[in-house]
């Protein structure tokens, strides 16, 4: 058994709530693997709260709209370069972390090849993209900020 995060829509700030769901997990790396375990979290959910759906929001995910939204896929246009990336490659890409960064080559890669990266590992000190340095703290709100702009570009609110 393992436990994951459920993010469930709040109409009080934080706007979410998270509640964890405990189901049977099925070891392993592959394709299979993976979506075995992403019908294993949906079933443990619905039996606590049969009339909620959720929404897998990765590369795994049984529906178009979640693997769509997947960071791997969901691409932001960087205006400098006027092309669109991957959100987890500009992110990857943006670290100046304490031994070195931004590494904007990782733009290039494919989205879990940046995530890999060894370079991008260590102690972070703040994200630099398109001329303008961003803070390292809070440590989600890069993220989330580049997140929900590529959501709003693709027009996918």
């Amino acid at each position: 058994m393992t436990t994951r995060t459920v993010f469930i829509p709040s109409e009080h700030k934080p706007y979410y709530r998270k509640v964890p769901v405990e189901f049977e997990f099925h070891p392993g790396q592959s394709a299979l693997q993976k979506m075995k375990n992403v019908k294993a979290l949906q079933d443990a959910w619905s039996l606590d709260h049969p009339d909620a759906r959720l929404l897998e929001v990765s590369t795994k995910s049984p529906e178009d709209t979640g693997r769509r939204l997947s960071p791997f896929n969901l691409t932001r246009t960087l205006y400098s370069l006027n092309k669109e990336f991957p959100v987890e490659n500009i992110v990857q890409a943006s670290k100046v972390l304490d031994q070195g960064g931004p590494y904007y080559d990782l733009l290039g890669t494919d989205p879990l090849s940046a995530k890999q990266d060894p370079r991008t590992t260590g102690k972070l000190e703040a994200y630099s993209l398109e001329g303008e340095l961003y803070p390292a703290s809070p440590d989600f709100l890069f993220y989330t900020w580049i997140y929900a702009m590529a959501v709003l570009e693709n027009n996918l609110q």
